[in-house]
């Protein structure tokens, strides 16, 4: 007798279209633009149902911040996952510099969104969970900061200054290059990128 496929669950199901609706959105987004982007279109993309849409999000703007929180997840979970791999405060610094400079380059569309929405009105409603995200990622990185100010390798700094002086420059770079009015190549910013963020921490001592 012929193996059958596996029945899907409801979960895997309403997963799978959930993000069938975050991936139409963000094409649209990217191709017709934000304001201009229409429910109707999203759900015409994604071959929902307009029941469905309303049963996962409500509204674009929920999209659109569904949307927002995903992508910020995968680069924190990028940069995290890099970082713990690592054992000294150069490689883990380079390591976080290429997580999110890969992702960038693997997802430019993505990256525009968040570039684009990152002060869009209906952020403003979802600060609380940024803020808790950005505790989470911290906190996963503290014992191995922890680790590397014992050693000597860097100062004890709070996480948004040690966020300030290894991102900042990375999304200075990534602006500029899914604009395209920068020269610089996603290898050389890394390298780039990565010496001076370890001497801009270094030189804090």
């Amino acid at each position: 007798m012929p193996a059958t496929a596996p029945r899907r669950s409801r979960a895997e199901s309403t997963h799978e279209r959930r993000q069938d609706i975050l991936d139409a959105a963000l094409e649209c987004f990217s191709t017709m633009g934000y304001e201009q982007t229409t429910l109707a279109d999203i759900r015409q993309r994604a071959g929902a149902s307009t029941g469905s849409i309303y049963h996962h999000f409500g509204s674009k703007e929920r999209i659109a911040a569904s949307l927002y929180l995903d992508g910020l997840r995968q680069t924190q979970d990028a940069g995290i996952e890099a970082l713990l791999r690592t054992r000294t405060a150069r490689t883990g610094i380079s390591a976080l510099v290429a997580a999110y400079i890969d992702w960038v380059v693997a997802h430019p569309a993505f990256a525009s969104f968040l570039f684009d929405m990152r002060h869009a009105p209906f952020i403003d409603e979802e600060e609380r969970t940024i803020g808790d995200l950005n505790v989470a990622v911290h906190e996963q990185a503290r014992r191995w900061f922890a680790d590397r100010v014992a050693a000597g390798e860097i100062p004890e700094l709070e996480p948004a200054m040690r966020s300030a002086l290894v991102f900042g420059p990375c999304r200075q770079w990534a602006g500029s290059w899914l604009r395209g009015t920068t020269s610089t190549t996603p290898e050389q910013a890394k390298r780039q990128i990565a010496t001076a963020a370890l001497a801009a921490l270094q030189a804090l001592r």
